[in-house]
């Protein structure tokens, strides 16, 4: 029986999609082993009574600097119990716990012409000193966990590395369906990310400046848009794969 060039074609690049899917499950399965080895204890750090030097007020987040101190911290006010606002502060005496791992680069002026910029340390609690009293506001975080605690990524490590096991297994048997998959699976991340980066304001027609100051300011954003965007895909990419369907947005 004769066979088709279609199938002629379909057949050489079969090895290539068999490498492909190993590839790409082997790799999402050492991203699972490094996610599971991660897991470590997280340690706070504490800065002892003080003045503030710089305080500048933001929508959500509020930024400052201590007398004497280079380092700059952020408050996110909406995270903080009880309410927290600049009022709260009194005379400006304060001390506060940071995480040291929680950190953002920061570009700011206030509108009296202060420039605070750099990497900026999340605070997590804070105590005012004021008049003889003293106020703590904290974070959940902090109010639960007042002397850290042990970030475990075990678990979402094991999953990662079993999803990429699986999927470089079934691609020796099923490659196109597999490649169909992945490829949709990107796709949906792209598609998202770049929704993402319109969503924050970065110009169009987009710019390496542009797409570069935006991850760096809405990180966890993007990487939402991207667990959302893979997820989608990789939905329709199965679908699309038990249908025997290639990747096709027509």
């Amino acid at each position: 029986m004769a066979i088709s060039n279609v199938s002629k074609q379909r057949i050489s690049r079969s090895p290539w999609k068999i490498l492909i899917g190993i590839v790409v499950g082997s790799a999402i399965a050492i991203l699972g082993f490094l996610v599971g080895r991660s897991s470590h204890q997280v340690v706070y750090q504490q800065v002892d009574q003080g003045t503030i030097a710089h305080y500048i007020i933001g929508d959500d987040t509020d930024y400052l600097q201590m007398d004497g101190s280079p380092t700059l911290y952020t408050l996110h006010k909406s995270d903080f119990r009880p309410t927290f606002s600049v009022n709260a502060l009194g005379n400006g005496n304060i001390s506060l716990v940071y995480q040291p791992e929680n950190t953002s680069d920061i570009d700011i002026t206030s509108n009296a012409g202060t420039h605070l910029t750099g990497k900026a340390y999340a605070v997590i609690e804070i105590t005012v000193f004021d008049n003889g009293q003293q106020q703590v506001y904290a974070t959940s975080t902090y109010s639960q966990h007042p002397n850290g605690y042990y970030a475990d990524n075990g678990l979402l490590g094991n999953i990662i590395l079993g999803f990429g096991l699986v999927i470089a297994i079934l691609a020796i048997i099923f490659p196109d369906r597999i490649v169909t998959m992945l490829t949709y699976t990107i796709a949906g991340a792209g598609v998202l990310i770049v929704l993402a980066l319109v969503y924050v304001g970065v110009s169009i027609p987009l710019n390496g400046d542009s797409i570069k100051s935006a991850l760096a300011d809405d990180l966890v954003t993007f990487g939402g848009a991207a667990i959302i965007g893979a997820a989608i895909g990789l939905i329709i990419g199965i679908v699309q794969a038990i249908r025997g369907r290639e990747f096709d947005l027509s």
